[in-house]
């Protein structure tokens, strides 16, 4: 999810490489000028398994010191496990956990895409010195928020009327960040109410590139336009433009409870999870075996015209965080 808006059409779609011709389709990305100028639940299918694969070696920023030591909010712990994590993944290397009392560590986390703050739905990703409301800690929960700009903050912000908070780990831009190459990536999740919100949990090379210098290399473990609350979509993008992706149905409502959102990415396949069961799987490309960050953001819109926000939409819309983590296996 950059500095862009996703468009998805029938011409536009690909299959993976690892499943039949047009099973899976493919988003083609476009991205804003202002992106080109500056330099991206569900528990689904009930019966689908649970899998996982791979290595992977630590990249910069994690701490192994113990929990406990770590800073609250955003903890580095050097061992543990949970029942939905896949065996053989041992050692708990990331840790934040927006448990209560806990503060968000501005050093190990950054507000905003290195590219800027202008948000993928035309929203503006504000410094949190300048709207500490937008990420709120209430109770055991972080609260992403999106609302709409009060009348100083239009003055401030010329041209922009709706304003985000996001939290990214991307080294580049938090002194203590973390990023690291292949694990399992999980957070515990509950989507706003919509129709309008865009959430995602993401990650992005440490790079900002692909590997062989293209623009295009993310992992999209979920994002949810809540104007269908019931379907996410989990994908890869690589190689400028490819897209292995797909759309699924959850069963339930991802915004009346918290749910988890996985990906074991390790380097022969990327596999999805919600709630510990498999949801979709393909292969890793080249471009994304490299370390890479977290990402989660707040916008609006999307590809799907109608998740616009309107007047049923409650504002100010607000994803909760209950705590993100990243496993590896034991080396």
């Amino acid at each position: 999810m950059r500095l862009r808006r996703r468009m998805i059409s029938s011409a536009a779609r690909r299959s993976s490489p690892d499943e039949g011709a047009g099973r899976q389709p493919q988003q083609r990305r476009q991205r804003t000028a202002a992106a080109l100028a500056a330099a991206a639940v569900f528990a689904v299918a009930a019966a689908l398994p649970l899998a996982a694969c791979g290595d992977g070696a630590d990249g910069g920023g994690a701490a192994k010191s113990p929990a406990a030591a770590a800073p609250a909010g955003v903890a580095v712990a050097g061992s543990g496990h949970d029942p939905h994590v896949p065996a053989g993944y041992d050692r708990l290397v990331f840790d934040a956990d927006f448990a209560e009392g806990a503060t968000i560590d501005w050093r190990r986390w950054a507000d905003r895409m290195w590219y800027g703050r202008e948000g993928d739905g035309g929203d503006l990703r504000v410094a949190h010195e300048e709207a500490p409301d937008l990420w709120q800690l209430s109770g055991p929960v972080l609260k992403l928020r999106l609302r709409y700009a009060d009348g100083d903050e239009l003055r401030r912000y010329v041209g922009r009327s709706l304003l985000s908070g996001m939290l990214t780990t991307d080294p580049s831009l938090a002194p203590s960040g973390f990023a690291t190459q292949y694990g399992y990536f999980e957070a515990r999740l509950k989507a706003p109410r919509g129709p309008g919100p865009w959430p995602a949990f993401w990650l992005m090379p440490k790079s900002n590139r692909g590997r062989d210098g293209g623009e295009y290399a993310e992992i999209d473990i979920i994002e949810m336009m809540t104007s269908t609350p019931d379907r996410y979509w989990a994908s890869i993008h690589y190689d400028h433009d490819k897209t292995s992706n797909k759309a699924i149905s959850l069963g339930f409502r991802g915004d009346e409870d918290f749910h988890t959102y996985a990906v074991s990415w390790e380097s022969d396949f990327c596999i999805f999870y919600v709630d510990g069961r498999e949801t979709f799987r393909t292969r890793t490309p080249d471009d994304l075996k490299q370390p890479m960050y977290i990402i989660l953001t707040m916008s609006q819109g999307g590809w799907d015209k109608q998740n616009k926000i309107g007047p049923q939409t409650p504002l100010p819309a607000e994803f909760a965080v209950d705590y993100v983590r990243v496993w590896k296996r034991a080396e």
